[in-house]
């Protein structure tokens, strides 16, 4: 452009809605936690997360509770997933199988 001037056309596009727990479902995963792995372990008031996740879709026709579990700051590859330094950690397949067990049983009662 004449003068070294440019012009520049923005055009964002939403793949994804925002992720937005059912309140009840969310007390539901809490209690579950909570039982399987102490109250002192499960954090509830969490700040909004920007992730995008296609369980969003799920949740515009079936309310539910998309909860995440942490895989330890101090173990081998303890950071964010999407990360080449991430590694999972083995040592908490348990807590998470006894947490989707538990989260069953206690919808099934």
């Amino acid at each position: 452009m004449p003068g070294g001037r440019c012009q520049l056309q923005i055009r964002t596009d939403q793949y994804f809605y925002p992720t937005v727990n059912s309140p009840e479902h969310t007390q539901f995963a809490i209690q579950a936690a909570r039982t399987v792995l102490g109250a002192e372990n499960v954090e509830t008031d969490c700040l909004p997360l920007t992730i995008s996740e296609d369980f969003s879709s799920m949740l515009r026709v079936k309310p539910g509770c998309y909860a995440l579990m942490g895989n330890g700051v101090d173990s081998v590859g303890g950071c964010a997933l999407h990360n080449p330094e991430y590694d999972f950690n083995d040592r908490i397949l348990g807590d998470g199988a006894q947490y989707w067990i538990q989260l069953v049983k206690d919808r099934l009662k």
